[in-house]
């Protein structure tokens, strides 16, 4: 899942050009789609009803400019260098590590939206559809995921589509108002709500309201999300590309700081038509419900197309919110573990907290949780600001942006210190540690604070800590080549590439993020290459501790209580938020402590878990140096034995002749012997490793025959779009492919995969079988001709590739005999694959039967190739006895082969004639209990049963034709 961009959107590293290809404006509706969010109508409704108009509005307007401001540089600088928000800030002052912090924060902002806006939706399904709340949480936020699984790809459609509509519904009850009521703004702008100087400017208030909109600040993340893959500037595109960036980018406040104005409105205008209370009035459903109702002076359809804008407003919204969330987990989870398993992975994770957060009702402190999450946000904007719009300028920090491992410290405190500082102190300030003022202006504390501090570190630190090593020059300096990764084996363009001195090799920026046994050692003075010595080292190094704690429990202690003490911190901050008297503090001690441990005894099952992961890796791979330590030591010793025997038979040679080849004779079997050893204990490593790969292939090939059969219905759905869109312009390519050659070539590329993907995962699940070994049931029943089916099936390849000339003789009145069928096929699999390379030219062929003689289950493949000397065939059954030594052959395959026809009580026989062929016998006891007994075919024992092979066709599957006799009438089935 990780391969395919069109699901991963390259979330851990920068966007390639070709995948770029959607117009400027596209992704600007896009962007500006997300907008939709109707927290900013609550944000809005809470402001005018707590500060009155007055405060409202000059916070708004103050929001709006800062917002503007501080995003232009984050959307320019994004854009220009097609990163996201993630990637921008560990080249803007944070470090590699450092920016994992920013990553949490704004991981936070996206599933605490996703849960207001969630909630909102739930609210309306309640209302109109009476859906219980939580079964509203759960459909709000499930039916996310599906729209977010294919990334921008999908987005760009929904939001395209659904932008119109949504415009309409969100204008028509404000303009309707404004013209049948005038005076409605005039009384608005009076409005004083709760507020204690009533219609008056209050600067406590103005601060409040200013710090609370602070929690929006980083919504320029999301926006930049999608700016990252606006193509690039040329002097042809600049108007659209400028237009783009701004409008998308800053400009998306322009709409935020409207649709929040609109939110006061609303309210004040519930308030005085409607009467509603302070609840409702806080909830968007009702603040639009007494809008359309006003429009539409009918209930039922006001309530059903309140509904309808909700819905279609929070799904606009939360699959972005879905989107950012999944890419600021990747970016999270990537630097703490070195693992990847997929962006769609973390957006499932981020919607799942979400529902956790719904259901522990924290949403419905929209005010303290938004306040809390301001400060945080405000520091981390503040301090990359300061690094792109002067650090830059000034050349203390380097003028491009570099996110690339290889190239970054671990934590740059320009960045990172003026953030923690920033938000230790705004938060101090906001808990009334410093007085009235400084508590109302704590979010802009944060901001200045940051942005200052960062100038202050950045000229202290001369700007030593943004590049670890300088990046060394790739290809020919043409943007648009590329690199062959030499890790994953794929090419990506130079900008996402980097020089690894510790494998001597070129890699790119997602596998040096994942790599863990460099250690980044190439950021040192001299980075060693990783080698067997290396690896040894390292191991006796990390279990050399002289606290004597095993790395499983350092992992998990250090993750665990890191995180357990930002819960803490946290449960502290909303406990002292939500207590307003002596009474119902004591009623919430026992509710805190309870969900805290709640909260910690699930977080500590999965941080167990993930550390029995890293310790299990960790002992693989010391397990695995020691394993080629041992055997480079092993050859060395051998080559060493080997050395002494040949002078030893120097010496020898001028006493005895006969001793000398007699020595040389024992030279060559110590040899073979030694070459049998190793490749055994190969073909038992590769039996390990090819289990594990077949199981890994496995789900890959599971997702690729899924989707191109979602593809293949895709394709169907919009190929009258495309017809009608050829009719009506012409000329309509499909990538590079003129319309009507694709129309005809996609749907057999998409065939043609589904098949191929279909053929591997029965190789996959063939081969997985084969590796695995199992215990051997032998109270099983066999049927020789689906033993014998399955191992055809499995050997297709070589047979092609050995052979013009394949016959299959089944007799389908075969009966069953007692054994394990995993275990038949595995010698069956022996035998065809010794008569393939025994043949010496395609031409000549191979002869396989089932059949009955004498009560017994007969198998016998003959082949016409070189055949086997008299004094050889007495050994082809010994341990490690091989005629096929250049062949790779171990010696093991027949001695396995007749074990297990022993234990099944069969016989078999070998007899061969040189140059003419081999004929390998297997007989096996029939069942002897007549209930037991049964026919592999079911056919009757009176019909005659005449089987007649069929050639075997280039590029198809073994077939054969069957052709049976039934009272002088012939049937053919295949």
């Amino acid at each position: 899942m990780v391969g395919i961009e069109a699901m991963e959107d390259y979330s851990l590293r920068y966007a390639a050009r070709s995948f770029r290809r959607w117009p400027a404006w596209i992704l600007a509706n896009t962007a500006l789609g997300g907008i939709s969010f109707l927290a900013l109508e609550a944000i809005g409704a809470k402001l005018i009803l707590d500060c009155g108009f007055a405060n409202t509005a000059w916070a708004v307007l103050a929001i709006t400019l800062i917002v503007f401001l501080t995003g232009l540089p984050i959307a320019y600088y994004s854009a220009s260098y097609n990163v996201d928000i993630d990637l921008l800030t560990r080249g803007a002052g944070f470090g590699y590590i450092g920016s994992t912090i920013t990553s949490l924060i704004y991981a936070s902002f996206t599933f605490i939206f996703f849960s207001i806006e969630a909630v909102i939706m739930a609210q309306a399904l309640e209302l109109c559809l009476k859906l219980p709340l939580v079964t509203g949480y759960l459909i709000s936020s499930l039916v996310i995921i599906p729209l977010v699984i294919y990334g921008i790809t999908l987005i760009n459609r929904i939001q395209l589509y659904t932008q119109p509509l949504w415009i309409l519904l969100f204008v028509l009850p404000f303009v309707y108002i404004l013209i049948n009521d005038p005076g409605t703004l005039t009384r608005w702008s009076a409005f004083p709500g709760y507020s204690p100087s009533g219609a008056s400017f209050d600067l406590l208030l103005f601060g409040s309201a200013w710090s609370l909109c602070f929690s929006i600040i980083s919504q320029i993340g999301e926006q930049v999300d999608y700016l990252r893959f606006l193509p690039d500037k040329t002097k042809e595109n600049r108007v659209a590309w400028w237009t783009a960036l701004i409008f998308a980018g800053p400009g998306w406040i322009l709409v935020g700081g409207l649709k929040m104005m609109c939110g006061a409105f609303l309210a004040f205008w519930a308030m005085s038509v409607y009467g509603l209370d302070l609840p409702q009035i806080l909830e968007p459903v009702h603040l639009y419900l007494s809008g359309f109702s006003q429009l539409f002076h009918h209930s039922a359809l006001a309530l059903g197309v309140t509904a309808f804008f909700v819905v279609l407003s929070q799904v606009k919204i939360n699959v972005t919110n879905a989107y950012a969330g999944s890419l600021a987990w990747s970016n999270f989870f990537s630097r703490l573990t070195h693992n990847h398993p997929g962006r769609v992975i973390w957006m499932i994770f981020n919607v799942l907290l979400a529902i956790l957060m719904m259901h522990f009702g924290l949403v419905f402190t929209l005010g303290t949780v938004l306040a809390v999450y301001s400060n945080f946000a405000a520091a981390w904007i503040g301090a990359m600001v300061a690094d792109l719009i002067l650090l830059k300028p000034l050349g203390i920090s380097p003028p491009y942006i570099e996110f690339r491992r290889a190239y970054l410290y671990s934590i740059n405190p320009v960045g990172f210190g003026a953030m923690l500082t920033a938000s230790t102190v705004s938060l101090a300030c906001f808990f009334g540690a410093f007085g009235a003022y400084p508590k109302a202006f704590s979010a802009v504390i944060a901001l200045c604070l940051s942005f200052c501090l960062a100038l202050v570190i950045a000229r202290a630190t001369k700007g030593r800590y943004y590049i670890a090593r300088p990046p060394e020059k790739i290809g020919s300096g043409n943007s648009n080549e590329l690199a062959l990764c030499s890790i994953c084996e794929k090419s990506y363009e130079i900008q996402d590439m980097v020089y690894c001195p510790v494998y001597n090799e070129l890699v790119c920026s997602l596998c040096c993020s994942l790599d863990i046994l460099c250690q980044n050692a190439c950021k040192k003075k001299d980075p060693s290459p990783v080698s067997p010595g290396l690896r040894k080292k390292r191991q006796q190094s990390s279990h050399g501790s002289v606290w004597a704690v095993s790395f499983l429990f350092q992992n998990f202690l250090v993750h665990f209580f890191s995180v357990a003490g930002v819960l803490a911190i946290i449960f502290v901050c909303f406990y002292l938020l939500f207590v307003s008297g002596q009474q119902i503090a004591n009623g919430l001690v026992s509710f805190f402590v309870y969900l805290f441990l709640t909260v910690l005894l699930f977080w500590g099952i999965w941080v167990w878990w993930f550390a029995l992961n890293q310790e299990n890796r960790a002992r693989a791979e010391s397990k695995l140096d020691q394993y080629i330590l041992d055997l480079e030591q092993e050859v060395t010793d051998r080559k060493q034995a080997e050395i002494r025997l040949l002078d030893s038979e120097d010496r020898l040679r001028h006493l005895n002749e006969n001793l000398e080849v007699l020595v040389k004779e024992r030279t060559q079997e110590l040899k073979s012997s030694y070459r049998s050893l190793r490749q055994a204990d190969k073909m038992a490593s590769l039996g390990i490793l090819v289990s594990g790969m077949a199981h890994e292939v496995n789900n890959p090939i599971n997702f690729i025959s899924l989707n191109s059969k979602l593809l293949k219905d895709v394709w169907q759905d919009i190929l009258p779009a495309l017809e009608e869109y050829e009719k009506t312009y012409g000329d309509l390519e499909i990538a590079g492919m003129s319309f009507d050659y694709a129309r005809l070539s996609i749907p057999k590329l998409l065939a043609g995969i589904s098949q191929g993907a279909d053929r591997v995962s029965g190789i996959v699940h063939n081969l997985k079988d084969f590796s695995l070994q199992h215990s051997r049931n032998m109270k099983g029943q066999v049927d020789i001709n689906k033993a014998l089916e399955a191992s055809l099936a499995l050997m297709e390849s070589v047979i092609k590739k050995s052979t013009n000339h394949f016959q299959v003789f089944m007799d389908p009145a075969v009966p069953l005999f007692r054994g394990d069928s995993r275990s038949i096929e595995q010698v069956m699999i022996n035998l065809i694959q010794n008569a393939c390379q025994a043949l010496q030219t395609p031409d000549r062929g191979i002869t396989v039967n089932t059949g009955t003689h004498n009560g017994q289950v007969i198998f016998s493949i003959l082949d016409e190739g070189e055949g086997i000397l008299p004094r050889m065939l007495k050994h082809v059954t010994d341990p490690f006895y091989t005629t096929k030594r250049g062949q790779g052959g171990t010696g093991l395959g027949l001695s396995i082969s007749a074990g297990i026809v022993e234990e099944h009580q069969g016989v078999l026989k070998i007899s061969s004639v040189p140059d003419q062929g081999t004929r390998v016998e297997l007989r096996f006891p029939k069942m002897i209990n007549d209930k037991e007994h049964s026919f592999s075919s079911g056919s009757k024992l009176h019909e005659e049963t005449i089987c007649e092979p069929k050639a075997l066709d280039p590029g198809q599957g073994l077939n054969m034709t069957l052709r049976k006799k039934n009272n002088g009438k012939s049937s053919e089935s295949f």
